[in-house]
């Protein structure tokens, strides 16, 4: 497009509330589409055949509409030639390609605008085997999986605190109804005001999924090309939100652009973040291996069969299974590697 257009004006233009100067503003901007651009390039093929269906069945009802209408008044109902009927399609369609391209436009927007961005910001990347541990400025914990990447501001704006994160991450996010927490993350946002959940959605991967250990989520998907259009038929669709409850998951395709809402089947995906209480005293490290991964569900390992002969003595009190692995790995100088639930503890290496 070689200009731009404000998207208020676009939708007033939709409603039919322009002004004769607006609606020349709108004609203007129409016009100045390159002559080689496709309005519909964005969409699949498929979305493309439907569209043209949808684009048909609204040009013969509203031409259904008009005559019957006609009827009723006791207007005589004429038989027009079909040069004049193809001709009324054409110009019918026209205005509805105009008013799609307006849509598509839109769209655009507000998906840019839609992404928070921050001058003023952190970036924490791991590159590390293991999970890293984040506080937010607003007090939350989150727990970044190997090869995940999560941006968030400074400091949080006064309304809201929104997060960026591309992978893989647990949180326990501080209660405050009154400063919804957002996460934006691979194609889906995640809302909520204080619980403890999992999201795991990259830019990369097919499928995103969120699975709920505590609490109240929402998680939906920004509107699609064929979202807008469906609006624009008439035709109400809400299976872009789900809201989840504790021990249930949401998961979205990017293929089939679909998200449902499920029980969670494999709560070993959440079970390692559950808080427990656990104690050893003086037990060797092949004890509490098994009792970790009784209690977590995990199925963790000793890289070298004298790590089981360490022993240890410590209280683990409302500690999940990453704080767990992260007093070992201080106090017993062991490193451990996460790959889903298989975790390997080994000796740590002298720098």
């Amino acid at each position: 497009m070689k200009k731009e257009i404000a998207p208020e004006l676009l939708e007033k233009y939709l409603r039919g509330e322009c002004t004769d100067e607006e609606l020349a503003r709108v004609y203007a901007w129409y016009d100045a589409f390159e002559e080689d651009e496709d309005l519909l390039s964005h969409l699949p093929a498929d979305d493309k055949e439907q569209l043209k269906r949808e684009l048909l069945e609204r040009i013969k009802a509203d031409i259904d509409t008009d005559t019957t209408a006609e009827t009723e008044k006791g207007l005589r109902r004429f038989s027009f030639p079909k040069r004049n009927i193809f001709y009324l399609i054409s110009v019918m369609a026209a205005v509805f390609i105009m008013a799609l391209g307006i849509l598509i436009y839109i769209q655009n927007k507000s998906l840019i605008n839609q992404i928070p961005q921050w001058t003023d910001r952190v970036v924490v990347r791991n590159t590390s085997q293991s999970y890293i541990k984040q506080t937010l400025p607003d007090g939350s914990t989150v727990w970044l999986s190997p090869l995940s990447v999560m941006e968030y501001p400074k400091e949080f704006a006064k309304d809201k605190r929104d997060i960026l994160m591309n992978g893989e991450a647990f949180f326990e996010v501080t209660k405050n109804p009154a400063h919804p927490f957002t996460i934006y993350s691979g194609s889906i946002v995640t809302r909520v005001w204080g619980t403890s959940f999992k999201v795991n959605a990259s830019d990369k991967s097919p499928v995103s999924q969120v699975a709920v250990l505590t609490g109240k989520v929402s998680v939906s998907m920004p509107s699609s090309y064929m979202q807008s259009l469906k609006n624009f038929f008439g035709v109400h669709d809400h299976s872009n939100e789900v809201m989840l409850l504790p021990n249930q998951q949401a998961i979205y395709s990017k293929t089939n652009q679909s998200l449902q809402k499920s029980m969670l089947t494999d709560k070993a995906m959440i079970l390692c973040w559950k808080r427990e209480n656990v104690s050893f005293n003086n037990e060797p490290v092949k004890k509490v291996i098994e009792v970790l991964n009784r209690t977590f569900d995990v199925r963790i390992t000793a890289a070298d069969a004298n790590i089981g002969q360490y022993r240890i003595k410590a209280d683990f009190s409302d500690q999940n299974l990453a704080d767990i692995l992260e007093v070992l790995h201080l106090s017993m100088n062991l490193d451990y590697t996460v790959n889903n639930d298989y975790i390997e503890l080994k000796k740590t290496r002298p720098n």
